[in-house]
């Protein structure tokens, strides 16, 4: 037994949703596999990661804090103090040698790369050699004024040192108070990055990963790998962009000189980057883990778990696709045969109500026959000529070959002494018999009314009220002209005149074909459509053939055998 469309129409609904179900709950599997795999790893990095930013801090601290701590005890020195408090001192004939003897036996001591003295009673700057220069408000006096604008007691910053052979030195900066806390001016040791560079290299040897000291900008100030005095932005290297707003929130954390770290992957250079704060160098230390196999293995992953998924997910859906479109064939089959079913009774209906007319109608003979072969003919050539391209396909000639047996259905309002009288009509019985056509139009929308397929019937209605129509408008019931005449009735007029010229009549005698193909030659562009009798006599052969095998009754079979596609579809 079949199953119905509603039993169909549920499996079909059931299949997809089970395919939904398993696609969903497949997904949700490897999303949760990959999402643990990969927050697993992150935290390991993550550990890893805080160990080396502590062990590097370590190495760094005590390069860093011991210049901090001698130059600040520098700075408290009470000879010094006592020395730049006196204003004698600074008219004395020996005080640049003084100074310059001063900043020598500090570098000698402690050996530091450079040393200078900046006196806040008249901007001067000495160095270890001596005068160096009057400092001013320029860009180059920066570093000073960055030192005098801080609460705490000292600054750092790199620059390239003139006194050190223009090689780039890190300084600590820090202020000299008197007693009464006024400023004296700043004193400044030098330290040269290649001691900073040299413990960044042994990190780097021993751990595999890369440090960099990064300022609040985003430059790269001291790395390994930086070369000459340029100045490059860390931001814009490899990815690093998305710790932008990491290190901006870092840098307003950092207001309390408390350390803040941050960290995350960087998949564009296949690391993982953390960087902590370094309050003594107000910079931030930055380190660059290569995370080796890690986004590569994860990759791999996700693509070969990917490729089994989509792999099942197929396999599954062309199982379910086959089930679906044998049901859908099976479907098809049964409405294809409901459907042929339903035309073979349409079919009948029409061609039983047309025959009902005519043998009514004793002086048309097989008129309907002929006449639904002429307008398949016709509408052929049309086709094949090109004409009205936007109207004629097959589905359109199907219907109206279907409709043409019920051209003349109105004449069944028509009184049997008018439809078959022997003789020529009256003009008042002419009248009467006009009517058949409005009459048929009637009939055929009452059907339509109550029949679901209306726009079969509609050409059927068409071809019944319009097809006495004439194309200058002088025809009946409405009188159209032209275009406004309905297609499918101008067709039905041809055939209908060809018919009514090689058939017997009450009021006249059949004209041989050549008579009757020169009326409809004369009757183009009066009567009839000038295309549609183009194409009529395109097909002229075709017509002869039809003329002469339908010349006595026959059955209905005998218009099906010459219109198999029509009435056996």
């Amino acid at each position: 037994m079949k199953p119905t469309p509603l039993q169909s129409t549920k499996l079909l609904r059931t299949t997809l949703i089970i395919a939904v179900v398993l696609f969903l709950g497949f997904s949700a599997i490897a999303a949760m596999y990959f999402q643990s795999y990969y927050d697993d790893a992150i935290r390991r990095m993550r550990s890893e990661a805080e160990k080396e930013v502590a062990a590097i801090h370590a190495s760094l601290y005590p390069l860093l804090i011991r210049e901090v701590n001698i130059s600040t005890a520098m700075a408290n020195d009470g000879f010094l103090i006592s020395y730049l408090s006196n204003p004698e001192s600074y008219t004395a004939e020996d005080f640049e040698r003084v100074l310059k003897n001063y900043l020598q036996g500090c570098m000698k001591i402690y050996r530091f790369d450079a040393a200078f003295l900046l006196l806040a009673e008249n901007n001067t700057l000495y160095s270890q050699k001596g005068f160096a220069r009057i400092v001013s408000d320029d860009a180059a006096s920066a570093t000073f004024s960055a030192t005098l604008a801080r609460e705490r007691a000292y600054d750092i910053s790199i620059d390239t040192d003139k006194i050190a052979n223009n090689e780039q030195t890190i300084f600590v900066n820090c202020k000299i108070l008197g007693r009464s806390d006024e400023l004296l001016g700043i004193i400044g040791v030098g330290i040269h990055t290649y001691r900073i560079v040299d413990a960044l290299m042994t990190f780097e040897v021993e751990s595999g990963a890369k440090a960099s000291l990064i300022g609040k900008d985003g430059n790269i100030e001291v790395s390994t790998s930086r070369k000459g005095l340029e100045r490059v932005d860390w931001l814009d290297r490899n990815g690093n962009d998305i710790f932008r707003d990491d290190l901006e929130r870092a840098k307003t954390a950092n207001a309390h000189d408390g350390e803040v770290a941050f960290a995350g992957g960087n998949s564009a250079s296949g690391s993982y980057v953390s960087g902590r704060y370094l309050p003594e160098l107000s910079w931030f230390l930055v380190v660059e883990h290569p995370t080796g196999d890690f986004y590569d293995n994860l990759r791999r992953s996700i693509l070969g778990t990917a490729f089994v998924f989509i792999t099942v997910l197929i396999i599954v859906l062309f199982v379910i696709a086959h089930v679906i479109r044998s049901f859908e064939q099976e479907i098809r089959g049964m409405s294809e045969e409901r459907e042929r079913n339903l035309a073979a009774m349409r079919d009948a209906m029409m061609l039983t109500l047309a025959d009902l007319v005519e043998s009514r109608d004793k002086n048309t003979g097989q008129h309907i026959r002929k006449t639904a072969a002429y307008v398949r003919i016709v509408l052929e050539s049309l086709q094949r000529l090109g004409t009205f391209p936007d109207i004629i396909d097959e589905d359109f000639i199907v219907k109206v070959v279907r409709s043409a047996p019920l051209h003349d259905i109105g004449k069944i309002m028509v009184p049997d002494a008018i439809l078959n009288k022997p003789g020529k009509l009256t003009d008042e019985e002419y009248t009467l018999m006009k009517t058949h056509a409005a009459a048929g139009g009637e009939v055929i929308g009452h059907i339509i009314s109550i029949v679901p397929d209306s726009d079969y019937l509609d050409i059927a209605k068409d071809i019944a009220t319009h097809h006495h129509e004439k194309w200058n408008g002088q025809g009946y019931p409405d009188g159209l002209s032209g275009g406004a005449i309905p297609l499918a009735a101008r067709v039905m007029a041809i055939a209908d005149v060809f018919d009514a010229l090689v058939s017997n009549r009450p009021y006249k005698k059949v004209f041989t074909l050549e008579k009757a193909f020169a009326i409809l030659r004369e009757e183009s562009g009066k009567l009839l459509d000038p295309r549609v009798v183009d194409a009529f006599f395109a097909a002229e052969s075709e017509v002869v053939k039809v003329e002469e095998q339908i010349r006595e009754p026959d059955p209905i079979e005998g218009v099906q055998q010459l219109m198999p596609r029509f009435y056996n579809a």
